[in-house]
């Protein structure tokens, strides 16, 4: 969050803590909504949101906000003082309990495809072929792993970490982003926030080509449209269009009502681009006029922590979400146009000491992702100090069997 915003949230903050001593619970709706249209994913502000409301005896308001919580953190605890004075009978805390169990359902439509033993830390995937190919953070490498023998070959080891990768159109490339985000003995400081474009023949192992994006940018995730590489960075809310035929950057997209891009997205059948922003949730945007973005509005589900995004059809996404308590994988639904969309439960209750990153689908319309890619085997400055995890996995999810 650009530091001015965040300033201007904590003297909010501060403001409705007063007007919340004061139960004078006008001013603290009013400013909690304003805190909301700074960081409209907050937890603890939507959370106060729905207080507010509740204060004023608008209970389906209290409601809706108090579900997008819980459709987020579903370890929400209830035993509230605020909740409790406002439930007077007791109906309230039965509604909440039941949206707390819905979230908290165990949902599992994957199997297990492949148990990959190693130290890795793998972030990205695409299959070709029989093989898998998968950027592995923590060695710096392209793996490529066999979907029959689940044998595992080093293709190319590099300085920094790959993060995003995508199959070029004959398939015997791949394109996949570079940026230093590891803290090690081989860390060089004149990387940091560096990031490249690879085109990597994965036969060979020869790096054909390198694009040097702009400075302080992590790319997170990236597709290849037309000969064009359209990528994401977290760093800063940005999107970059990159030429592959010239080998250069076209243009930077300040995306500026966003925070931190994750996944990216193509339809072919609408041409529109679909992103994951880290707090915001999802926007589109005709791949003609990037400029031109809708955020997708899901009034009964929190799309916070976004990660990995894909599209199934016009109508239809998949995506992973972190951090969310359950982990989960998502499918949305959208409306005509993709202003609203209503949110599935896909996978819900990930077993893992990871988290569910990037996403890949095949031709047949399979789901593939890492359920574990393991960030929690880092300190809080990146450096790779605490217990690996274990054996990372690749999952799929046969969205045929899944009906709709």
């Amino acid at each position: 969050m650009p530091h001015l915003q965040a300033q201007g949230l904590r003297a909010l903050y501060n403001e409705s803590k007063t007007a919340y001593e004061a139960q004078d619970w006008d001013s603290f709706k009013n400013l909690n909504l304003e805190m909301l249209g700074i960081h409209p994913s907050h937890p603890t502000i939507l959370y106060n949101t729905g207080i507010a409301y509740g204060k004023k005896g608008q209970q389906d308001s209290l409601i809706h906000y108090i579900n997008k919580v819980l459709s987020w953190n579903a370890e929400l605890d209830l035993a509230d003082a605020d909740l409790k004075a406002i439930d007077i009978d007791s109906s309230l805390t039965s509604q909440l309990s039941a949206l707390k169990e819905k979230y908290s359902l165990k949902i599992e439509h994957g199997k297990d495809l492949l148990k990959l033993n190693g130290n890795y830390h793998f972030e990205d995937l695409v299959r070709i072929g029989d093989d898998f190919y998968l950027t592995d953070v923590l060695n710096k490498a392209i793996i490529k792993a066999n979907t029959n023998s689940s044998d595992t070959t080093m293709v190319k080891r590099f300085s920094l970490s790959p993060l995003s990768l995508v199959a070029d159109d004959d398939q015997k490339t791949v394109w996949f982003s570079l940026s230093a985000v590891l803290h090690s003995m081989q860390y060089v400081i004149e990387h940091q926030y560096k990031s490249h474009l690879v085109n990597l023949d994965i036969k060979t192992g020869e790096a054909l080509s390198r694009i040097t994006l702009p400075d302080s940018s992590i790319v997170g995730s990236i597709q290849l449209v037309n000969d064009k590489i359209y990528a994401t960075s977290s760093k800063i809310p940005e999107l970059y269009v990159v030429d592959v035929n010239q080998k250069q950057l076209e243009r930077t997209y300040n995306i500026q009502e966003g925070f931190n891009l994750q996944g990216i997205a193509y339809d072919p059948k609408t041409e529109r681009v679909f992103v994951a922003d880290y707090i915001r949730g999802i926007f589109h945007a005709p791949i003609s006029n990037l400029e031109d973005r809708t955020w997708v509005n899901t009034p009964n589900y929190l799309l916070k922590g976004l990660d990995g995004l894909q599209v199934i059809d016009s109508k239809t996404l998949v995506a992973s979400q972190y951090n969310s308590r359950p982990k989960r994988i998502l499918r949305i639904h959208l409306e005509y146009k993709g202003n609203n969309g209503t949110v599935e439960l896909l996978e819900n209750h990930i077993e893992s000491s990871g988290e569910p990153t990037n996403l890949h689908i095949d031709s047949a319309g399979d789901v593939f992702y890492i359920p574990n890619s393991a960030w929690t085997m880092y300190s809080g400055d990146l450096k790779p100090e605490k217990p690996h995890p274990g054996d990372q996995t690749v999952r799929r999810i046969r969205l045929s069997d899944v009906k709709k």
